[in-house]
């Protein structure tokens, strides 16, 4: 097989037409990289709004979740408990203490029931003490 050489140009115009053809061959490769780029930009976009639309939901769904939790009977009773709690940081903080850690959410709910008993056993307490000192 003969060996093929690359023979120059025989003008200067067919070296300009050489050199033009070169300079669109690397113009189409980078027209083709740029499209490349611009579809993975686009699958990106895509996915960070399919992503957004996810999060939208879930904080929505969040959102109602915990209107209901506010809106809640327990969540109105416990009022005062939650406003006690609050007071008593409050004068820790003042008082240069640190606050004390909060109780798990199981201990919130039986000091709800036990604050009213306290009162009501503080209150029969005072009521005997009353009582004998009549007697």
């Amino acid at each position: 097989m003969p060996r093929q050489t690359l023979t120059p140009p025989a003008s200067l115009t067919e070296q300009r037409l050489l050199w033009a053809e070169r300079d669109v061959m690397r113009a189409e490769q980078r027209a083709q990289e740029a499209a490349r780029q611009a579809e993975q930009a686009q699958a990106l976009r895509r996915e960070a709004e399919a992503a957004l639309q996810a999060e939208c939901r879930r904080s929505e769904a969040l959102q109602a979740h915990l209107a209901s939790l506010y809106a809640s009977t327990s969540w109105k009773l416990s009022r005062p408990v939650r406003a006690a709690a609050k007071l008593q940081q409050l004068m820790q903080r003042l008082a240069g203490r640190p606050p004390a850690p909060q109780p798990p959410s199981q201990a919130q709910a039986q000091a709800h029931v036990a604050a009213p008993v306290l009162v009501l056993e503080a209150r029969a307490q005072a009521m005997l003490n009353r009582l004998r000192g009549r007697v």
